[in-house]
């Protein structure tokens, strides 16, 4: 018994199979006095085509609609069928051969409907799932604006290509510049030719200062900033003078502004430098002085449950800890009158951990959860990414050259994510709207 047509493409093959096997032979070949009536009500299970299980006549979104259940009355009829034909089996050698191939057919056809069945169950299912998502919103009134801001602009001009590409193609609203980088000045050109929104991108920790050359415990000897977790660690153990600190966030608004033409739309910070415990009370002083009154606050909702992050323990608990550091630092940011977003996503999802079912899930959870106990309105939602082009390792960043995070393909990975049909379907699906940090 062989098949020369097992492709295993069973969507192409079902049709072929309807037309060698009918299963309506099977049907009524009981015998007369067989008491067996299960087959009698048969019938009860296709007739979804005529009512709803609601007893109406609309397509009202239950899960018995016309795409999930003519596959599924195809499937139930075979299924019937395979029984009659096993109760049937003769055990006559002589039919041994009709019967066998008769039984391998129908397994077949068992098989492409049960997959197609399953694949029309799987699209009705998200289908209503993004419909429920949509209806609640629009029910409530809620007007969902998404902001997704790019990090690290100006670091060079290859993640500044990369930047704009994200926002030519409608995926990127925002960037976050950095003032210290070979690519800044090209970065604010950038900007001021197409409109892309510009923040500042506070950094107190890598490369050279921008209010003066050194400073005697903010730097090292040679005129530059500790790095992520020397500076860290230097402010745990108070060894940075907190003076030196207000001065260079103060010349680093008062450079952008020169460089921009304008007060920053939003000032963040670089590594989340700006809710240190020792630094979030200085940064909202200043920024309360300077007339900005717009930060980050990268609370993300159940980061606890992103269990992928599992797989960098080390990334894990440094992003545990700005996570903390952001939820202690709100009473000192709304007594300065600074705000943020709604609800905020992005830690969990940087790089190679950034996928599409990721993010959207992450975004919708995001927006529920601000959602709740809220009246009718508007609720922002800002997305952290670091789209860019691969910066070379000897060229760019801090004047010195790149790092892995700058080199790496993960910054086009960003890209072709936040771009892809299936984000801006999703956008549309679940009333979304992509916005910049000038809504706030």
């Amino acid at each position: 018994m062989t098949n020369d047509d097992d492709d295993g493409d069973y969507d192409n093959d079902d049709d072929n199979y309807d037309a060698d096997y009918d299963d309506d032979d099977y049907e009524g070949n009981d015998d007369a006095d067989d008491d067996d009536d299960d087959d009698d009500d048969d019938d009860d299970y296709f007739d979804y085509n005529d009512h709803d299980d609601d007893g109406d006549d609309d397509d009202d979104g239950d899960y018995h609609n016309d795409d999930v259940c003519l596959p599924y009355c195809k499937f139930h009829r075979s299924t019937i069928a395979l029984a009659q034909l096993i109760r049937h089996w003769t055990g006559d050698p002589e039919n041994e051969e009709t019967q066998e191939v008769t039984l391998i057919k129908l397994l077949q056809l068992l098989l492409c409907q049960a997959h197609k069945l399953f694949k029309k169950t799987e699209a009705c299912g998200q289908a209503q799932t993004d419909q429920v998502a949509n209806v609640k919103a629009q029910t409530r009134n809620m007007k969902r604006l998404l902001i997704i801001t790019a990090d690290d602009f100006g670091f060079s001009t290859e993640r500044n290509d990369g930047v704009m590409e994200a926002f030519h193609n409608g995926a990127v609203k925002s960037a976050s510049l950095l003032l210290n980088c070979t690519g800044t000045a090209s970065g604010v050109q950038y900007a001021r030719n197409t409109g892309l929104t510009l923040g500042l991108h506070l950094n107190l920790t890598e490369g050279k200062p921008v209010g003066q050359e050194t400073y005697s415990t903010l730097t090292t000897s040679g005129g530059i900033f500790r790095g992520m977790m020397g500076t860290r660690r230097a402010l745990d153990k108070g060894e940075i003078d907190i003076s030196e600190i207000e001065i260079e966030i103060d010349c680093q608004i008062k450079r952008y502004e020169e460089l921009v033409g304008e007060k920053p739309a939003y000032v963040d910070g670089h590594q989340h430098i700006h809710l240190h415990p020792m630094v979030a009370p200085i940064f909202s002083k200043v920024l309360r002085r300077s007339g900005v009154a717009v930060t980050r606050l990268p609370v993300e909702v159940n980061f606890a449950n992103k269990t992928w992050l599992q797989q960098d323990p080390q990334l894990l608990e440094k992003l545990s800890i700005f996570l903390k550091e952001a939820k202690c630092a709100v009473p000192m940011l709304q007594e300065n009158q600074i705000r943020a977003s709604d609800c905020f996503t992005g830690l969990s999802t940087m790089g190679a951990f950034m996928t599409v079912e990721r993010l959207q899930a992450n975004i919708l959870e995001a927006f529920e959860s601000a959602e709740q106990g809220q009246p009718d309105g508007t609720v922002t939602c800002e997305l952290m990414t670091h789209p860019g082009h691969p910066t070379p390792m000897d060229n760019g960043g801090f004047s010195w050259g790149t790092d892995d995070f700058g080199n790496s393909q993960d910054r086009v990975h960003e890209i072709q994510v936040l771009s892809s049909m299936a984000m801006k379907t999703f956008y549309k699906n679940h009333n979304i709207e992509l916005v910049s940090h000038r809504v706030l």
